[in-house]
């Protein structure tokens, strides 16, 4: 018993200056988030520590220990996170470029194939793709050229 897996991808990066530029696009943001989440922590600890100066606690309290420690437990998570964050908008920049870089790289192949009349089939693209309508116009386009292309062939008869 075979199992047939359709819509399975055989180019890793279909139009690589696109997506590459799509990604690092996503992955700015990602930095982005991530710097702002890492700088919230540091004013948060900072001004912690100048409420603890302004009520009077010795710098040699465990209270500056402690803030000291959370610090870097936080500096921790502010990091796994964006390691995290990072990794699921590269996946999703990536699934995301080829829902739009795969059916216009299929739709010029195949305006390619139809302006040589090699290939006047519908092009279909797949379920979760970008641009369907495209699909539905190039389908309908293709449609009439056959009737014309029939109706001539009758008419030459």
């Amino acid at each position: 018993m075979s199992i047939t897996i359709f819509n399975r991808r055989k180019i890793f990066l279909i139009n690589p200056k696109f997506q590459i530029k799509f990604i690092c696009f996503m992955m700015l943001i990602a930095l982005f988030s991530g710097g702002c989440m890492y700088c919230a922590c540091l004013y948060f600890f900072w001004k912690l520590r100048l409420m603890g100066e302004s009520i009077g606690i010795p710098a040699d309290n465990p209270f500056f220990q402690f803030i000291s420690e959370q610090q870097s437990l936080m500096n921790g998570v502010v990091i796994i996170t964006f390691l995290i964050l990072s990794s699921t908008i590269f996946i999703i920049g990536l699934l995301y470029s080829h829902r739009i870089c795969g059916p216009l790289y299929k739709f010029k192949e195949k305006m390619k194939s139809f302006s040589s009349f090699e290939d006047l089939s519908d092009i279909n693209f797949r379920k979760n793709d970008f641009f369907m309508e495209l699909s539905d116009e190039f389908n309908s386009m293709v449609k009439r050229v056959k009737e014309n292309k029939d109706s001539k062939e009758i008419k030459e008869k």
